[in-house]
């Protein structure tokens, strides 16, 4: 006896946003019917009344991170007791402020912590971990750049 097999096939999904700056240091995003107000810190001249850009990247990897195991907790049948993802790393803000610096220009690295409670059993726990790392689409895209195309518009 023979078994269908289908292939499961899923829509890309096209991201699309608009940045615009607010008042003072405040940078207001909008995507999908939804905004968030990012704004630099106090010492750095902003009203602090939002994450960083580069604070909302590294929020932004943590919140695929807790997606992506929902998801794949929920495809085992797996009961999610508890998760946390903590996403820190170094950033030289240097060149952002027309300074010389022989560090990138952007996060130095980016180090994840994942604390998981979940019945699992302990044999399948690393493959599970393999597994995440892969499926999660940030993590994908900051281990392998996806190519960036940056065009300019200008009104004269």
């Amino acid at each position: 006896m023979q078994e269908d097999s289908q292939e499961m096939t899923v829509e890309v999904i096209h991201v699309e946003t608009l940045v615009r700056p607010g008042e003072n240091r405040r940078i207001i995003a909008q995507g999908r019917g939804h905004e968030i107000v990012m704004d630099m810190k106090k010492e750095m001249m902003g009203d602090d009344s939002g994450p960083t850009p580069p604070e909302l990247l590294a929020m932004a990897l943590g919140g695929c991170m807790v997606n992506i195991a929902r998801i794949m907790m929920e495809q085992k049948g797996v009961k999610l007791n508890g998760l946390q993802v903590g996403v820190s790393g170094p950033i030289d803000p240097s060149k952002a402020m027309g300074l010389e610096s022989s560090n990138p220009t952007g996060f130095v690295g980016l180090a994840i912590h994942v604390k998981l409670d979940a019945d699992l059993p302990e044999v399948e726990r690393q493959s599970f971990e393999q597994e995440l790392c892969k499926r999660c689409a940030l993590c994908d895209t900051i281990a392998n750049p996806a190519p960036l195309e940056i065009q300019f518009g200008w009104n004269s």
